[in-house]
């Protein structure tokens, strides 16, 4: 492995100060980026819907996303004259907004206009997909937005959007504030120390903000699903513990020996790190092969995995040493107050013994286990699948 990088303090003082910058840039840039993420396109581009799709877009005017305002008020109905200018109104200020579009009135076509005529709504047409959209909702109801008597709100596919957008960026804090404080709890008994699981918690940190950097950068010049954000969060988080964990754990044992930690980080890599970075490689050659799917869905799962695997590997193997290095004495140090698990009674473990025993039996241990994952997977291979097609709406109840 890479010693010579980890040899002198003053190179792991380097590397430590280089992922810092980059989590740092990464986060303030993480701040003011807008979401260039996608919900739609989810299916195959050379499915006929899609293609249909395509050339009603290249071909005919305003034939993309569609924003619909909804006027009401329960005082006033649609051909009260307050109600119909306040309405007028509105629809002359869309003139004003950032992208290209015509607007459809309700006085256009009685059909928007409400049975009991206490609502009314109007459509926006553009040339500009929903994902484009959506980060004009705001701009578009601070213009649009009528000044006294009626409430608006907006509706559409646009409005779909950013509220996944909101409720997607929302699910990922939500899950980051309750997972991160558990997994601190776990890591300091497993540890024996709260330092240690300390800077575990802040390597992962440090790989999710930037591998959801590098998505977002990613997600400018190719198309991305929205829910890519919350399986590299997933990934980028777990097997982020998973690597520091094992390579922490090792470097506690391998310092208990040589009492050095140059020596006990190249002993770490050599044992450790060589589990890492196989492991990821098998990883990644397992999930970049979604990569080849058509459907947007699977292959933004493809480019994410990639993205999460490379950065965990790259952070495990320099970043992760050179603070275990700079913080030798601190991780090392055991805490009375927790459970130890010291190193000599591992080989009593009954893991440790059932471990042994798979590695004498390979065959024995493999051969059933295969059989059971194919008789579990088996039902994917035979079910087929129905799509209910609804000819005439007028014949459900």
């Amino acid at each position: 492995m890479h010693y010579k990088l980890l040899s002198r303090g003053y190179k792991r003082v380097i590397i430590i100060i280089l992922w810092l910058t980059v989590a740092i840039a990464s986060g303030i840039y993480l701040t003011y980026a807008k979401n260039p993420f996608k919900i739609e396109n989810s299916n195959d581009p050379k499915a006929e819907s899609s293609q249909t799709e395509k050339i009603m877009q290249n071909e005919f005017p305003f034939a993309g996303s569609k924003i619909f305002l909804l006027y009401q008020n329960d005082l006033l109905t649609a051909n009260n004259f307050v109600f119909k200018s306040q309405v007028k109104l509105s629809l002359h200020n869309a003139m004003k907004l950032s992208f290209e579009n015509r607007t459809i009135s309700p006085y256009e076509n009685d059909k928007q206009i409400s049975k009991n005529k206490k609502s009314a709504y109007a459509v926006i047409e553009t040339n500009s997909k929903a994902h484009d959209l959506a980060n004009h909702l705001d701009d578009l109801k601070k213009l649009m937005q009528p000044k006294n008597a009626l409430t608006m709100t907006v509706g559409g596919e646009p409005s779909y959007t950013a509220d996944v957008n909101k409720l997607s960026e929302d699910n990922l804090r939500t899950g980051e504030f309750i997972a991160l404080p558990i997994c601190l709890i776990a890591l300091i008994f497993i540890f024996n120390g709260i330092l240690p699981a300390l800077l575990t918690i802040i390597v992962g940190v440090i790989n999710i903000t930037i591998i959801v950097t590098i998505l977002y950068l990613l997600a400018y010049q190719i198309d991305l699903t929205i829910f890519v954000l919350n399986i590299a969060t997933m990934l980028g988080l777990g097997l982020s513990l998973d690597y520091t964990l094992l390579i922490t754990y090792r470097f506690k044992e391998e310092y208990a020996k040589y009492m050095k930690s140059s020596i006990s980080i190249q002993a770490t890599l050599n044992t450790a790190g060589k589990s890492v970075f196989f492991s990821g490689m098998i990883f990644l050659v397992s999930i970049a092969s979604l990569i080849f799917f058509p459907i947007n869905v699977l292959y933004s799962i493809g480019i994410g995995g990639i993205v999460v695997i490379l950065v965990t590997l790259l952070s495990s193997t320099t970043l992760l040493p050179a603070v275990l290095s700079f913080f030798e004495k601190y991780v090392t140090h055991n805490n009375t107050k927790f459970k130890t698990i010291i190193a000599e009674d591992v080989h009593n473990h009954r893991w440790y013994k059932f471990t042994l025993f798979v590695m004498k039996y390979p065959l024995t241990f493999m051969l059933p286990t295969i059989l059971i994952l194919v008789v579990l997977g088996y039902p994917f291979f035979i079910c087929q699948y129905q799509y209910f097609r609804c000819e005439n709406s007028a014949n459900l109840d």
